[in-house]
């Protein structure tokens, strides 16, 4: 019998990797760090054994205790079937009805007036600044994750490309709303 809570994000990223294959968690670890992964969903190492243990338990995945050569033991994680399905589900529905914005900004926008005029400019410029600062950084990684003829470099290049013009986007809009801020009065539209 299917869920029918779908995963959250940091689950999704656990569970579309395990589509690739049986992992255990350092190696998931290296995989979300190397694509860069952590630009686009919150999932920390420390909370990817006890996201698979939780997807564990709901029937998500499986796991067993796999030998190594001199080493100790690794716990190897394996999507079941219904974790597939729920897998598939769930990109379906984020595609679809994707969520862009964060609700944080959202808020501290729809609550900007609790705050004198010149400390909005002050600290929208200091966002403008920090998304150039993220733009780049971004930049960045995408050029260190390049591994070209892996099949996984298209959709790493989507989801890097993806986040720069997204990055782009906020950086245009805030600077509309800067200058149209700019002098005491919003001016109008």
């Amino acid at each position: 019998m299917m869920s029918k809570k779908l995963p959250n994000n940091s689950e999704l990223a656990l569970l579309s990797l395990l589509v690739e294959g049986p992992q255990h968690g350092y190696q998931l670890e290296q995989v979300i760090e190397g694509r860069g992964l952590r630009e686009w969903t919150e999932i920390g190492f420390s909370s990817i054994y006890y996201l698979l243990n939780k997807m564990q338990k709901a029937g998500w995945v499986t796991s067993e205790l796999v030998p190594e050569a001199g080493k100790p033991s690794r716990r190897v994680y394996c999507l079941t079937e219904e974790g597939m399905a729920l897998t598939v589900q769930a990109v379906h529905q984020r595609l679809e009805s994707p969520r862009y914005l964060s609700g944080d900004f959202m808020l501290g926008l729809a609550n900007q007036l609790l705050i004198p005029q010149e400390e909005r400019l002050a600290a929208m410029r200091t966002y403008r600044e920090t998304l150039v600062e993220r733009h780049a950084a971004v930049n960045e990684k995408w050029q260190r994750a390049r591994v070209p003829g892996t099949p996984m470099m298209v959709v790493v290049d989507d989801l890097f490309d993806h986040s720069l013009k997204m990055i782009e986007a906020e950086i245009d809009w805030l600077d509309a709303w800067i200058e149209q801020n700019e002098g005491g009065e919003k001016k109008g539209r």
